[in-house]
């Protein structure tokens, strides 16, 4: 029998659980209290070989989306070749339940791209593969300031640090704040404040 831990999110809302048992992992988990040394570094051992495996399969998978994508993409180009011109959006709309118009095109856009390239580069994911093929950009524009993907990466992660910030200060209650705590943190978030004020 698989472990049910073994197959990926198949869902949104597989992978918002996910993401909820890994807010749980601030502090060590109650089950790891006591042990000794020895069997601490075998639960470390276990967990790295656990995370290693999860780590090929994500990039298996990973690959799977893309070839999944690439067929899909196929049989949308070749129907696209055998419906009469003009009726394309039509066809799709009554043909094609669950996929939007521009999910149509990006699979095509990407067999396209794909059936071009001398040599298949590797990606690591579906985004990935879509940036290298035009589909998604390199970079977005912000401000009339170019962003990459990995500058993109780190304003999400500072975006979400503020709001888990946020969420705390609104869980304690400003309220029950003494004077002296309500200053220090007016102090801590200044910085915070004056970047916002640029952005």
């Amino acid at each position: 029998m698989t472990d049910p831990d073994e197959q990926p999110p198949a869902s949104q809302a597989s992978l918002d659980t996910e993401r909820s048992k890994l807010s749980l992992l601030r502090e060590p988990p109650d089950s790891f209290a006591g042990l000794d040394l020895k069997t601490l570094g075998s639960v470390a051992c276990a967990h790295h070989e656990r995370a290693d495996a999860a780590r090929l399969r994500a990039e298996g998978w990973a690959l799977r989306a893309i070839q999944e994508v690439a067929r899909a993409g196929w049989a949308l180009r070749l129907a696209k070749e055998q419906v009469s011109h003009g009726n394309w959006q039509r066809w799709v709309e009554e043909n094609l339940p669950g996929l939007s118009y521009e999910t149509v095109r990006r699979y095509i856009r990407f067999v396209e791209w794909l059936s071009i390239q001398e040599a298949i580069p590797e990606f690591d994911s579906l985004s990935e593969a879509y940036r290298a093929a035009g589909i998604l950009p390199d970079a977005v524009k912000t401000a009339g300031k170019a962003i990459s993907p990995s500058e993109m990466d780190t304003t999400d992660k500072i975006a979400k640090t503020g709001l888990r910030m946020v969420k705390a200060i609104q869980a304690i209650g400003i309220d029950t704040l003494s004077a002296e705590d309500r200053e220090s943190l007016k102090e801590t978030l200044r910085p915070i404040a004056e970047f916002w004020k640029k952005l």
